[in-house]
């Protein structure tokens, strides 16, 4: 029997997104959607294929792991692994042909060893860090740096790239900085005769708002699944959120005024209520931070749904409602835990600003052992 739990995934929502990012970019300026932690918890798999399918050309991973999970699953584009990678991952590096991104002269070194080894060339991604402060060359180092990876001779320096740590917010200043420090950069490596058929910046903020940063590929995040990053912004891209995640009522009972309910007792009824137990808790990814705060929308009878409060502490497998103002309400209504429809009061860009975070954390934390129900049922090859 399938559980009540489940997350629905519109992938016509996905490929619509990408619509949306081909319009604004133009025809030229490849996109990578980046399908790591689970496509932002949608599934990588099913969302990969749709996102090739409708006209990304590249995908990027944070692990070696996920990057091996979409070949097993007979994805074939090129991957890229986002994060810097140890000694061990050289091996599935090459033989999975994924395409790590560069943050070490180290690691360069080794794996083109490696490579040689089994006779292999293995592409590469230098990553420059250029105010993010996290992994990759500083600038300061990297021409020099990329002049010695040039000449491993079985490395193959397809793409430079850099991260941006505040281009979501209003004041660009930082951002633009960085293009500038950067395109500085790359003409100093074009002097010492290294250029990059691959050159890469935007991610889903600077895609709608910084169009100096879009070089020839950018990397499709959130955006991807139907959000904005942030809501300091002035772009009103026309984004469809892909993800609903349901469940349905398995019990009710009547109590009285002066009842706790949950753990800590932290909420005690004020007047006869009308308790609804949903089976989905913070195992399922529900944050307990929704405990007493949180709402979910009641569909009883067929009807276009009534907002129902959770009400004490969410627990690890169930979360309580009151349904007191719920009509018709029974065992096996349907419940929306987060809704798509972003102007619904528990939408995931809703819950997202109610807990202070972005919609990334809250899409993220869904849990595997939550079905994954994709619509349509079949993703699109390419």
């Amino acid at each position: 029997m399938p559980r009540p739990t489940h997350a629905e995934i519109n992938l016509e929502a996905v490929a619509h997104n990408l619509r949306v990012v081909r319009a604004e970019i133009g025809p030229d300026v490849r996109i990578l959607a980046a399908v790591k932690a689970d496509a932002y918890g949608h599934g990588a798999v099913a969302v990969s294929e749709t996102a090739l399918a409708h006209g990304a050309d590249y995908l990027g991973v944070a692990t070696v792991e996920e990057g091996i999970e979409l070949r097993h699953a007979r994805v074939d584009a090129p991957i890229l692994v986002f994060t810097a990678l140890a000694t061990d991952d050289v091996a599935p590096v090459i033989q999975y042909r994924l395409i790590p991104a560069l943050t070490s002269l180290d690691f360069a070194r080794t794996l083109d060893h490696q490579a040689a080894k089994r006779k292999k060339h293995v592409k590469v991604h230098l990553k420059i860090d250029s105010g993010m402060g996290r992994i990759g060359f500083l600038m300061h180092e990297a021409a020099d740096a990329a002049d010695e990876i040039s000449r491993l001779p079985h490395l193959l320096l397809e793409g430079v790239m850099t991260h941006f740590p505040s281009s979501d917010e209003k004041d660009k200043t930082f951002t633009r900085r960085q293009i500038e420090r950067f395109r500085l950069l790359l003409d100093d490596l074009r002097s010492r005769g290294i250029q990059f058929p691959i050159v890469h910046t935007a991610n889903s903020a600077a895609i709608f708002e910084l169009s100096e940063s879009l070089f020839n590929m950018v990397r499709l995040g959130v955006s991807l699944y139907g959000y904005l990053p942030t809501e300091r912004t002035d772009a009103s891209p026309d984004l469809r959120p892909s993800m609903t995640l349901k469940t349905r009522i398995v019990h009710l009972k009547q109590v009285g005024v002066g009842t706790p309910v949950s753990y800590g007792r932290t909420f005690v009824t004020a007047r006869e209520t009308l308790v609804a137990t949903v089976p989905i808790g913070y195992a399922d990814g529900i944050p307990r931070e929704l405990s007493n705060r949180g709402k979910m929308i009641v569909h009883a009878s067929g009807g276009s749904g009534v907002v129902a409060p959770i009400i004490g502490r969410v627990c690890m497998d169930q979360t309580m409602l009151d349904v007191t103002d719920v009509p018709d309400v029974n065992v096996g209504s349907d419940v929306t835990v987060y809704s798509a429809r972003r102007e619904d009061p528990n939408s995931v860009e809703s819950t997202a600003r109610l807990l202070g975070t972005i919609p990334h954390t809250v899409t993220c934390a869904i849990s595997r052992r939550v079905p994954r129900i994709y619509l349509p049922a079949h993703p699109p090859r390419r």
